[in-house]
């Protein structure tokens, strides 16, 4: 369903179906950015949240660094960006919501409601009772859902399943509404149901208000300042003056080997770039500047640039985009985003779903970077990542522990940008190595990066607990681990120590009920240890008291869950009864307490 506004950061507006992903009731708007914001009311956002973190595998308060959220209030307007959204409290197995948008125009407003999750009303009616203390619902109740469901907009859509999951077609006979849309149903439509609404077969379009607006201009202006920010306005303005072009599926753009007469902007739709020479295959995405060099330098295109569905495009003339080029004095610019940009493309952390405007802004930030061959990165807390561009690096541990070797599009600092912490591991060249420095800023405001970023984290992390790749014992104590507060750094020591004998003992085969005894002292002393650290915190008004406080009640509820487990009759004693424990090393000591130790240290500085 159309609506026709455009609003410049918004690609497009969706509503989900319980029925199809089971999270209805919220609206989301996808911005250039890859940054969702997320709108929904508190009662569907309280679910919508946790089952979105738990998808993610992520802590629910850490799913608002990858969702924009914003409120919504239950039967009121909310205004979003110019469209209003009124939802409505739908009875439902769920308790979900139904949503009215409408908008200003030439009438006065244009509405258009989604109504995905209803009750027929025939239901609802078997449940009115006028007695308290009955379980059911009052005439009232029953009275104000229908008027509800029969609200006045020029457009409704109704899911017509039937019964408690979805409504009834002939529920709405008698709806006033200027087009009512039956949908979300498996059966045929009755003639009773076609004399109440249209159909929705796959693909159909209703336009509620037509948009005489071109935004592909507006989007070629924002791709335009995201390449050249140093160009005057009215220089871009003059690139604008040309025409666009739209391209039929699989049609050829430029072709490889041909000296380009024009440049293409892609505006909307995919490029596919070919050198099949040399087994290349790239994807290009709206914001991408093709034929670019060729154009420039006056060679021959590298490769062949092909629709892979309808793609419209800014076509610039070569003579025009020279003109621009040099009265700019941008030759230099262009050269080294063009370079910054295909090595970004080519690596792990920023080769996928980063679209060109981002690709550019990275760019821009990137400064240049050269280390000695020996020479060791200083362990200053930073807010940038490392990249490598060329040569190699050594991740390790107490000098002589080498975890990890770091290679061309590898990177480091993770943790420094995520959590504001040193890293454990020191960083060496073992060659001159040339590195790419990024700021973390620019990075944490890109949810798949910060993703990566965070799935990074992890896994080297887990290495840091892997025994075998250093011949140290499971719990083998590091100087590294230190958080600079001593009698905290002496109690993770203690632990340590009670952990390794408990692994000892389990290697050696004795007796269960000895293994559960050790096991029990451990948890003890490692609530104890969390007792004495939170009141630390509490005296020093650590700013992040209440999250670490949370962490370790959730820490101590997966120890004793693993402490029962392992007590009953068919569980073997094994080291996995020590899962829980190597998971409060990641979560509390290597990054936690260590954001603890920072800031008591800068305090006492």
């Amino acid at each position: 369903m159309a609506l026709g506004i455009g609003v410049n950061e918004i690609e497009g507006i969706f509503h989900t179906h319980a029925h199809d992903d089971h999270f209805a009731g919220f609206t989301t708007l996808m911005r250039a950015d890859h940054r969702i914001k997320y709108y929904a009311t508190p009662l569907v956002r309280a679910s919508v949240s946790k089952k979105l973190s738990a998808l993610m595998s992520i802590e629910e308060k850490n799913l608002f660094d990858y969702f924009e959220v914003h409120d919504l209030d239950f039967d009121t307007w909310n205004d979003i960006n110019g469209l209003e959204v009124r939802p409505i409290f739908s009875p439902h197995p769920v308790e979900t919501s139904i949503f009215i948008f409408r908008t200003l125009w030439e009438d006065g407003y244009r509405a258009y409601a989604h109504f995905a999750d209803i009750v027929a009303l025939n239901v609802l009616t078997g449940m009115i009772t006028e007695d308290d203390s009955e379980i059911g619902i009052s005439q009232e109740y029953f009275d104000r859902v229908k008027k509800d469901y029969l609200t006045k907009v020029h457009i409704k859509k109704l899911d017509v399943g039937g019964g408690m999951i979805h409504g009834d077609a002939e529920d709405f006979k008698d709806d006033p509404s200027e087009t009512i849309i039956l949908s979300h149903t498996s059966s045929p439509l009755t003639n009773k149901q076609k004399e109440i609404g249209s159909g929705a077969p796959f693909g159909m379009v209703d336009i509620l208000i037509p948009t005489s607006q071109n935004y592909l201009h507006l989007y070629a202006l924002e791709f335009l300042k995201s390449y050249f920010p140093s160009a005057p306005i009215h220089q871009l303005r003059i690139l604008l003056n040309n025409p666009l072009d739209t391209f039929n599926p699989e049609s050829i753009l430029l072709k490889g080997g041909v000296i380009n007469e024009k440049v293409f902007l892609i505006l909307t739709g995919n490029v596919e770039f070919i050198q099949s020479d040399l087994g290349v295959h790239n994807i290009l995405s709206a914001g991408a500047l093709i034929g670019e060099m060729s154009g420039l330098y006056r060679v021959p295109s590298m490769g062949t640039y092909r629709a892979t569905n309808f793609v419209q495009a800014l076509r610039l003339p070569r003579t025009l985009y020279f003109k621009f080029v040099k009265q700019n004095r941008l030759y230099a610019d262009i050269r080294r985003l063009q370079d910054n940009r295909e090595f970004l493309q080519k690596t792990w952390l920023f080769g996928e779903v980063v679209s060109y405007p981002i690709q550019n802004k990275l760019a821009q930030a990137m400064r240049f970077r050269c280390y000695a061959s020996g020479q060791t990165f200083p362990q200053d807390i930073h807010s940038s990542i490392f990249l490598v561009k060329r040569g190699k690096l050594q991740r390790y541990m107490d000098d002589e522990d080498v975890f990890e070797m770091l290679t061309t599009g590898h990177f480091f600092g993770e943790e420094c940008v995520l959590f504001g912490t040193t890293s454990l591991f020191q960083v060496r060249a073992v060659e001159p190595t040339e590195v790419y420095e990024i700021p973390g800023d620019v990075l944490l405001d890109i949810p798949v990066i910060r993703w990566k970023l965070f799935e990074t984290f992890q896994r080297r992390m887990k290495l840091v607990l892997k025994p075998e790749l250093s011949g140290m014992p499971p719990f083998y104590w590091r100087d590294e681990y230190n958080v600079n507060i001593p009698d905290i750094d002496e109690q993770h020591q203690e632990i340590f120590e009670r952990a390794n004998s408990l692994c000892k003992s389990i290697e050696s085969g004795e007796k269960k009920s000895d293994i559960a005894y050790g096991l029990k002292v451990l948890i003890r002393s490692i609530e104890s240890h969390l007792d004495k650290e939170e009141a630390l915190m509490k005296t020093h008004n650590f700013t992040e008291y209440e999250n670490h406080r949370q962490k370790h009640d959730d820490i101590i509820k997966e120890m004793s869950e693993s402490y029962e487990e392992f007590k009953k009759e068919d569980s073997e004693p094994s080291k996995t009864a020590l899962g829980f424990f190597k998971k409060w090393i990641m979560v509390d000591i290597l990054t936690e307490d260590r954001k603890f130790g920072h800031f008591l240290n800068r305090k006492d500085e």
